[in-house]
């Protein structure tokens, strides 16, 4: 899958379903990080403050400064 052809959230039911599904995702919200390859490295459910989603990032070595 084309990275730079996810949805937005004004996409289609259709779009969103189907991204759904190909992913695995069965709540929402959903947060999949990908790699290079677009395969899932780590899928955290619920919300996440701005602070959370970064420290998300830093236990997966990316540098966040």
């Amino acid at each position: 899958r084309d990275l730079h052809s996810f949805p937005t959230r004004r996409s289609s039911d259709l779009v969103v379903a189907e991204l759904a599904k190909e992913y695995n995702v069965t709540y929402l919200p959903a947060l999949l990080f990908l790699d290079d390859n677009g395969d899932v490295v780590r899928q955290e459910v619920g919300y996440h403050s701005l602070d959370e989603v970064l420290e998300i990032f830093r236990d997966m070595g990316v540098d966040i400064e």
